[in-house]
């Protein structure tokens, strides 16, 4: 399974994002990244890309998103396109991919690293250095996902630039070997990522005193 593309209307202080996954030649491939400063939309993306598949397997209610995100998710699987719409928060799911969806066999699923993976001492932790940890653990379990999706959010924060470049381009050669399909959210480029979208948001008074903060944070 792999994501193909990702559409979100205009939502809050975050303009229309359209992320097409897809290179010249119409091929899906195996990484892919999506960078912005904060604000521009990456955690909203990396929340509808979960809320998607989780809906379109569990049919659960907890899966919908904030009032007024409007859009659709397109997965691809053996050549079969699947779209899950959005409208108003409510996301409606696709049973078509979720009959695909071998939990059991941990296959055409989807693996999300992001803050729902807050757990003991790693509260204290960067999302960044949180991540890592579970992508290791993950990769080294018996009953490691295969043919599916592993979705990190905001890779890099806390972690240092050169190390992170050296762990991530490891994980790539394993999750490719598992014909896995890594998506990687953040505010710095991997040079092992050929392909990305770099996500610009509303340039409005709000947003720019916003990253002037952070800015001088940092």
């Amino acid at each position: 399974m792999k994501l193909r593309s990702v559409y979100v209307k205009g939502h809050g202080v975050v303009g229309d994002i359209s992320v097409d996954v897809r290179g010249e030649d119409g091929l899906v491939p195996r990484s892919f990244g999506i960078w912005g400063d904060t604000g521009t939309g990456k955690s909203l993306v990396f929340k509808m890309i979960r809320a998607a598949w989780m809906k379109s397997v569990s049919g659960r209610d907890d899966c919908e998103l904030w009032p007024g995100v409007s859009g659709y998710v397109t997965f691809e699987v053996e050549d079969e396109v699947f779209l899950v719409r959005v409208q108003d928060g409510i996301v409606e799911g696709n049973p078509g991919l979720g009959k695909l969806s071998n939990i059991e066999k941990v296959q055409h699923c989807l693996a999300a690293y992001g803050d729902n993976r807050i757990w003991g001492v790693l509260e204290k932790q960067t999302l960044g250095e949180r991540n890592v940890y579970w992508l290791m653990r993950d990769a080294m379990r018996s009953g490691v996902a295969r043919d599916s999706i592993i979705l990190v959010d905001d890779f890099d924060m806390g972690l240092d630039s050169g190390l992170r470049e050296k762990v991530y381009a490891e994980l790539f050669k394993i999750h490719a070997s598992l014909g896995n399909q890594v998506i990687l959210t953040g505010r710095s480029p991997v040079e092992a990522i050929g392909r990305y979208v770099t996500l610009n948001g509303r340039e409005d008074d709000w947003l720019l005193g916003l990253r002037e903060k952070l800015k001088e944070q940092h």
